[in-house]
């Protein structure tokens, strides 16, 4: 699966890329989840739009997300902060205008980037451990 970076290399950061620039990206990643199957996985993109969510859903069945929610202007100090990163911090605002926020369209949970990765991890892996509690239960759980 080609990364983000080679495929901002290749097509170029100059706008934000639409929803049929993404389509293989989603695909792949879609695909890669599809085969891991039970074994599962981590992946890391920016599926911003609800019909991208619904689109990994479709192909891998199971699929939880944890949308990382702050305000653009930490996301855009960050970014800028980053050296030799494929994106422009210039392209914040776009990504910003094209979300639409995570918001129990789905399994998965919102937690703002602003807290502590170990706090922000300790978070997704309660609530992924509810899921698994519950469903050893027979009882179909949903994340808050």
């Amino acid at each position: 699966m080609p990364s983000s970076a080679t495929r901002a290399a290749q097509y170029g950061w100059s706008a934000i890329w639409g929803t049929a620039d993404r389509e293989p990206w989603l695909r792949a990643v879609g695909d890669w989840l599809a085969a891991r199957g039970a074994a599962g996985g981590v992946v890391s993109c920016s599926a911003l739009k609800q019909t991208y969510r619904d689109g990994l859903r479709e192909r891998g069945p199971g699929v939880w997300f944890l949308h990382l929610a702050g305000p653009p202007d930490v996301a855009a100090a960050r970014v800028g902060g980053r050296e030799g990163h494929f994106m422009p911090v210039s392209l914040v605002t776009a990504q910003y205008a094209a979300l639409e926020p995570f918001s129990n369209d789905g399994p998965g949970l919102t937690v703002e980037f602003v807290l502590p990765p170990e706090q922000i991890v300790e978070r997704a892996l309660r609530a992924l451990a509810e899921i698994r509690a519950a469903s050893s239960k027979g009882i179909v759980a949903t994340t808050p």
